[in-house]
């Protein structure tokens, strides 16, 4: 493969649970074409922007007010190019294009890597047709750690935690938006505490969007101790979403011992030791049917316009709690089958490289035959300025003993070189790939892969 002009390439990681893994396999895929790749927190690769060479940068958005970001990187003479980590799972195409989409910013970065065609089609509406054709459907290195043989991997925890919990149902929750652990960051706060001036109006608040997440919640916590009450023998596993609040989980399940709220680990191993998934509107369900788990949808509330239909889609469906018991009852009474069903035909059109050549591959391909980008120098002047400007504000902040934002624990928590290490050997082997790649750690949290040359 050709190596472009830009042996530098900045993959930022915004949630560890939920990223690491995939950033890891893509930087080794990188490597291995001769790249020098830059893996780690976020946050501490945008505080050291200007630090690093020219670079191919890996953007985990496409909405409007990542732009700013996007061009002042590109004042500094980086490429952009981005996917959207939140792009598989949308509640309706207008919320997704309100909330999570800039036309500036698809018209901005210089590549796009869509999770499938439907994503894909989503964002060719936005572009003019002579821009479309930077839009790569590749889909996610994420979904790269799903298949054979990379899911192996995972074999070993996922043995752990059945030795541990035995059996059990993980619970998925996203509901961040509505359960945040700071109230003043949520998304979708009560309409009532909005019209009370409690709580400032978020951009983009939609009150009809708002009321229906908060009723699912509700449900939701209400649901949940009742079924683990039903069925004392078997584990639940309440999984938050990192930015979410897990106070109200834990408070309504706290007398009960068969329930378990856990932060920790990436979702994978859980799935493959649980009996089953529980969901409403989650990204885990999409995981756990490529994994080949029964995955159940608790619909307590329906509103088609506000209903994710990807993942529900790929559910057995159960509207009130009743039927939810029965049919949990029945997933737990009957015995797995021996050879997983088909991934369905409908979630190829979503999900691209569930077979085949791996979505980190198609990436790689695309970014290591990718022109550089060539800025004037006012250009440059104009990013320099801006870098001044970011750096004098945030001495000013510390001297006058203001907060500076720095890295979460919550989203990134302190990684080892060591533990990236064994993530990359673990792939190099089963793979038969990656000997040459050799890993090195730059400071807390960000990592450099490069091939090993021989002198």
């Amino acid at each position: 493969m050709p190596i472009n002009n830009h042996p530098h390439i900045l993959l930022p990681v915004e949630i560890k649970n939920r990223e690491l893994d995939a950033m890891i396999l893509l930087a080794c895929v990188l490597a291995e074409q001769g790249c020098h790749v830059i893996v780690g927190d976020r946050r501490t690769i945008k505080v050291n922007i200007h630090h690093f060479p020219r670079s191919l940068y890996l953007g985990k958005s496409v909405t409007g007010d990542i732009n700013k970001h996007y061009r002042y990187y590109q004042g500094l003479g980086h490429t952009v190019t981005a996917l959207d980590e939140e792009g598989l799972v949308i509640y309706s195409k207008d919320i997704y294009l309100t909330r999570r989409v800039g036309t500036k910013t698809l018209g901005n970065v210089s590549a796009l890597f869509a999770w499938g065609k439907e994503n894909a089609k989503i964002w060719q509406s936005c572009l003019p047709e002579e821009q479309t054709s930077k839009i790569h459907i590749t889909g996610n290195p994420r979904f790269d750690l799903l298949r054979t043989p990379l899911r192996e991997i995972y074999r070993k925890q996922a043995e752990k935690l059945k030795q541990q919990y035995g059996s059990y149902v993980l619970f998925n929750s996203n509901f961040h938006w509505v359960n945040t652990r700071n109230q003043f960051y949520t998304r979708l706060p009560d309409p009532e505490d909005i019209a009370s001036g409690k709580i400032p109006v978020p951009p983009f608040y939609n009150p009809e969007l708002a009321r229906y997440r908060i009723g699912l919640f509700r449900a939701f916590l209400d649901a949940l101790p009742r079924l683990a009450e039903q069925f004392p023998d078997t584990q639940f596993i309440l999984r938050p979403h990192p930015a979410e609040n897990p106070a109200p989980w834990e408070q309504a399940t706290a007398h009960l011992g068969n329930c378990h709220v856990i932060h920790r680990g990436e979702v994978i191993p859980w799935i493959l030791a649980s009996e089953a998934v529980l969901h409403h509107s989650c990204t885990t369900a999409v995981e756990a049917t490529v994994l080949g788990k029964p995955v159940l949808c608790y619909q307590p509330l329906k509103n088609e316009a506000l209903d994710p239909e990807l993942p529900i889609r790929l559910s057995r469906r159960a509207t009130s709690e009743a039927a939810l018991i029965a049919l949990l009852g029945e997933v737990l009474s009957s015995q797995t089958a021996s050879n997983p069903p088909p991934i369905p035909a409908y979630l190829k059109q979503h999900a691209a490289a569930l077979e085949g050549e791996l979505a980190s591959d198609r990436i790689a391909k695309v970014m290591c035959t990718m022109p550089a980008e060539h800025y004037s120098w006012l250009h440059y002047l104009k990013g320099w300025q801006k870098k001044q400007i970011k750096q004098f504000r945030r001495k000013l902040k510390a001297r006058l003993g203001k907060p500076v934002r720095s890295a979460n624990p919550h989203i990134f928590a302190p990684t080892s070189l060591e533990e990236v290490k064994q993530r990359a050997n673990a792939y190099g082997k089963l793979l038969n790939r990656f000997d040459e790649v050799q890993i090195e750690e730059l400071q807390p949290n960000i990592f450099r892969f490069q091939k090993h040359v021989a002198r």
